[in-house]
């Protein structure tokens, strides 16, 4: 919007000096005519009185035109010297919005950056407070998992990956996020088999631990996304 604007005001600013340019070339061309006027005027012994009279118009003509063309020029200098002041003020205004942006943008980083850390922590917590055995937590409505059998194999295959390297992975093979399991902690639910579907991404496509951390603030929804943030 404020580059528009400058190229308008020195549109404006060149078709003015065109104008000033034509008056000022055909008042030189009439000045000339006044100066040949009169050297026939002194060549002649007997004026007549109507070439007087011409000569007379001439010159009021003249001045007239003289007269508009400072006026011409006092109004485009002043429009120009008003439309600069605009243009200006507004370079300035946007200076300091773009300044008070970049201070909020990083306010709200770092608070970002405090939240992602304590629910990381949070989640850390919780995860290590889980029972490694078949007991299963439990709400209102207790279920059976029917692979609970196999929950310590899972997870002593969980630990020994973490001990390898891990193999590089392709980003744009990566799950989007609303394939991923989610944890709302109203009704019944299992922790257990939400955290194997996890793990079950991680391995099929050899996802790193800081990726899962990274997004894990996105799977929990509800009450249990209210309770990792408290």
């Amino acid at each position: 919007m404020l580059v528009k604007k400058i190229e308008t005001c020195n549109k404006e600013i060149i078709t003015k000096l065109k104008t000033f340019e034509y008056i000022q070339q055909k008042l030189g061309n009439e000045i000339l005519q006044v100066k040949e006027s009169q050297k026939t005027i002194i060549g002649l012994e007997n004026v007549n009185k109507d070439n007087i009279l011409s000569l007379a118009e001439i010159c009021a003509r003249i001045e007239s035109k003289v007269t508009l063309l400072n006026q011409l020029e006092d109004n485009s200098i002043s429009s120009i010297t008003r439309q600069l002041k605009e243009l200006r003020i507004q370079v300035q205004n946007l200076e300091n919005s773009t300044g008070k942006n970049a201070g909020l943008f990083r306010k709200q980083l770092e608070k970002s950056d405090k939240a992602k850390l304590e629910l990381k922590e949070g989640i850390q917590s919780s995860i290590n407070n889980i029972s490694l055995n078949n007991d299963l937590p439990r709400q209102s409505t207790p279920i059976l998992d029917r692979n609970v059998l196999n929950l310590n194999n899972d997870l002593h295959h969980t630990v020994s990956s973490n001990a390898e390297v891990e193999i590089a992975f392709n980003f744009k093979d990566i799950p989007r996020l609303y394939k991923w399991p989610t944890l709302s902690g109203e009704g019944a639910y299992n922790h257990m088999e939400f955290m194997k579907k996890i793990h079950m991404f991680k391995e099929n496509f050899n996802i790193p631990d800081e990726y899962i951390s990274s997004i894990l603030h996105s799977f929990f929804t509800k009450s249990e996304k209210k309770g990792i943030t408290k």
